[in-house]
C-alpha cells in the first residue's frame, strides 16, 4: 500500500498541474483530500506493503540506491508530513483567495513526496535531490517577485553549502551512505569547518535568528501559502537534515554551543517580534521563528528528541497560525491588529476556536519538553504570553461591529483545529495528567488575558520603523554591512592609495622618467653621451654574439 499511495500522489500531482484553472475545482479538491486520507490510512494499516527501492546512477561508477522505507526511518515522521499536507490542502480547498487551487494542490502533493523522500534518505544523493526539489516546489508556491528573490538567494546559499560539505565527506570517505558517517567522524578531517558550515545551512533553512529575513519577506503571501511554507516545507527540511546528519556535529566542540546560542536568540527575537508587530502575517512568521527556536533548544537540552511528539507539536503550531488566519477572515480579511481591534468583539465562537488552538499548542509543548522542566515552563510562559496578547488586543477594546462570518462557516473553517483537539484527547495515554495540565493552562491563560501584561507593547503598532521591519535592516547594517564597508574603505586606502598609487605607480613613473632621461642623454652633443652610446652598442653586440653566434 505504501508503494501505491506514493505513486498515486505523484500521478495526482501531475494531473492537478494539468487541469484547467476554472474546472472541477471543488470536485478535484475533495478528491485530493480523499487521496491524502487514503495515504494516512496506508501508513497506519497493519498490512503496509513493501518499501520502494531502485538504483540511480547519479555519479559515474557510483550507483546510488534510492529507498523509501518508512518502517526504517520512522512511521511517525511520514505520518506527520501527511497530516501537515492534508491540512494545507484542506485550507487551499476552502480558500477563496486562490485563482487556481488545482495548481497549488499539485505543488503540495509534490512537496509531500519530496519531504517523505528526504525523511527516508539513506545517502547524501537522495537527501540533496529531495532538498533541491522541495526548494523548487516552494519557489513555485511563492507568487511575489521580491519574496521569490529572497527565498531563492538564501536557499541557494544553503544548498550550495550542504552540497560542498557532503562533497568533502564523499571525497575523503568514498561512500555516500549516511550510515557510514560514524566512520568519517573517527578520522576527524576538517571537523570544525564541516560542522559549522552544516549548522549554517540548517539555520538558513529553518529561519533561525539572523537567518530569518527570508521568512519575513514572504509575509506578503496569502495566509495559506505562508503557513504551509513556515511549517511544512523548508524549515522542516532543515530539521530533517539535522536529524539525519547529526553525527557530523559530534566532530566539533562548537556545534552544541552554536545551536544553544542561535536557538535562544531565535526565541528572544521571535517573542519580541511577535508582541511588537501589528500585522497578523508577521506575527505568524515570528511565531514560527519562536517555535523553531524552541524546537532546536529541545534538540540540545532534552535527553532524547521525541520525533512523534515533535510532529504533534508542529501540527499544533500550524493550527495556531491557522487561528490567526480565521481571525483575519472574520474581520473581512483584515490583517492589522490595530484595525481589527474592537470590530469582532461579539464573535464568541471565534474566541472558543482560538482558545482551542492555544490549548493544543501549550499542552503539546509541555508533552514535547517534559524532560526539561526549565525549558518546558519557560517555553510555556512565552507561548501563553504571545497568544493572550493577540486576543486581548482584539477583545478588550470597545467595538460594536458583528462578526462577518456566519457560525456555520466559521465551524467549517475551524474543523481541522477542533478535529485535532478531539483526536488528541481520545488518543492520549495520560488523560489524568493531561486534564490537570488543561486546567492549569486555562486558568493561567485567562488570567493573562484579563490582566493583559504586554499592553504597553501595543504602542509599537504606531511606530512605522518597527512595522516596516527596519529593525532587522538596522541590525544587519550595524553588525554586517557597515563593518564590511569600513573594512573596504580601510583596504582601499591601504592598498589602492598607499600600495598601488604611492608605491607601484610611483615607482613605474620614476623608472620611465629615468629611462627617458638616460636616452636623452645618449643623444645629446656632449662627449660623454657619445661614449655611453658606444659602450651601449658594444654591450648589445657582445650580448647578441654570446646569446646567438657563440652557441
Amino acid at each position: 500500500m505504501f508503494i501505491n499511495f506514493i505513486f498515486l500522489l505523484v500521478a495526482v500531482g501531475f494531473l492537478s498541474l494539468l487541469l484547467p484553472a476554472k474546472r472541477m475545482k471543488t470536485f478535484w479538491s475533495l478528491a485530493v483530500i480523499c487521496i491524502m486520507g487514503y495515504s494516512i490510512f496506508s501508513i497506519l494499516s497493519p498490512y503496509p506493503g513493501n518499501a520502494i527501492s531502485f538504483v540511480w546512477q547519479a555519479i559515474p561508477n557510483l550507483p546510488v540506491s534510492i529507498e523509501l522505507n518508512p518502517w526504517q526511518s520512522g512511521v511517525y515522521g511520514i505520518l506527520g508530513v501527511l497530516i501537515l499536507h492534508t491540512i494545507a490542502i484542506y485550507y487551499n480547498t476552502i480558500s477563496q483567495q486562490e485563482q487556481n487551487p488545482n495548481i497549488i494542490s499539485g505543488l503540495l502533493l509534490f512537496n509531500c513526496v519530496f519531504m517523505i523522500t528526504a525523511f527516508c534518505s539513506i545517502n547524501y544523493i537522495q537527501l540533496l535531490a529531495a532538498v533541491g526539489m522541495a526548494d523548487v516546489v516552494v519557489y513555485g508556491m511563492i507568487n511575489d517577485l521580491n519574496a521569490k528573490r529572497y527565498y531563492i538567494y538564501g536557499n541557494f546559499i544553503a544548498d550550495f553549502v550542504l552540497l560542498n560539505i557532503l562533497a568533502i565527506i564523499l571525497g575523503q570517505q568514498g561512500k555516500v551512505d549516511i550510515t557510514h558517517l560514524e566512520e568519517y567522524t573517527k578520522s576527524w578531517h576538517h571537523r570544525d569547518f564541516i560542522a559549522i558550515m552544516l549548522l549554517a545551512a540548517i539555520f538558513i533553512k529553518s529561519g533561525l535568528a539572523f537567518f530569518h529575513v527570508t521568512y519575513q519577506k514572504i509575509a506578503s503571501l496569502s495566509f495559506n501559502r505562508l503557513n504551509f511554507i513556515l511549517f511544512a516545507s523548508t524549515p522542516l527540511i532543515g530539521l530533517i537534515s539535522l536529524l539525519l546528519l547529526n553525527n557530523i556535529l559530534t566532530i566539533s566542540r562548537y556545534s552544541e554551543s552554536l545551536i544553544k546560542i542561535f536557538s535562544c536568540l531565535s526565541i528572544v527575537w521571535g517573542f519580541s517580534g511577535y508582541i511588537s508587530s501589528d500585522s497578523l502575517k508577521r506575527k505568524a512568521s515570528y511565531n514560527a521563528m519562536l517555535l523553531w527556536g524552541l524546537v532546536y533548544a529541545g534538540y540540545v537540552w532534552l535527553p532524547n528528541f521525541p520525533l512523534n511528539k515533535f510532529f504533534v507539536l508542529l501540527t499544533s503550531a500550524y493550527l495556531f497560525n491557522v487561528s490567526l488566519n480565521i481571525i483575519s477572515k472574520d474581520s473581512g480579511d483584515e490583517t492589522y491588529i490595530s484595525k481589527i481591534a474592537g470590530n469582532i468583539c461579539h464573535s464568541k465562537m471565534l474566541f472558543l476556536i482560538y482558545f482551542a488552538a492555544i490549548c493544543l499548542y501549550c499542552i503539546n509543548w509541555l508533552i514535547f519538553s517534559k524532560d526539561n522542566t526549565v525549558l518546558s515552563l519557560s517555553g510555556l510562559l512565552l507561548i501563553m504570553l504571545i497568544t493572550s496578547q493577540t486576543i486581548s488586543e482584539i477583545y478588550l477594546n470597545q467595538g460594536s461591529q458583528q462578526s462577518s462570518i456566519s457560525s456555520g462557516r466559521l465551524f467549517f473553517i475551524s474543523l481541522p483545529v477542533l478535529s485535532f483537539l478531539v483526536a488528541f484527547i481520545l488518543h492520549n495515554d495520560h488523560l489524568t495528567i493531561t486534564y490537570a495540565y488543561f486546567i492549569g493552562i486555562i486558568i493561567t491563560w485567562l488570567l493573562l488575558f484579563l490582566i493583559f501584561p504586554l499592553q504597553c507593547f501595543g504602542k509599537a503598532h504606531n511606530i512605522s520603523f518597527i512595522q516596516a521591519g527596519d529593525v532587522t535592516t538596522a541590525i544587519y547594517s550595524g553588525m554586517i554591512l557597515h563593518p564590511i564597508q569600513a573594512i573596504g574603505r580601510s583596504l582601499r586606502i591601504a592598498i589602492d592609495f598607499l600600495l598601488v598609487e604611492r608605491t607601484i605607480i610611483s615607482s613605474i613613473k620614476n623608472s620611465i622618467l629615468f629611462f627617458i632621461f638616460t636616452f636623452k642623454s645618449l643623444h645629446n652633443d656632449k662627449i660623454w653621451g657619445k661614449i655611453l652610446l658606444i659602450i651601449f652598442g658594444i654591450v648589445l653586440f657582445a650580448a647578441t654574439y654570446y646569446k646567438g653566434v657563440a652557441k
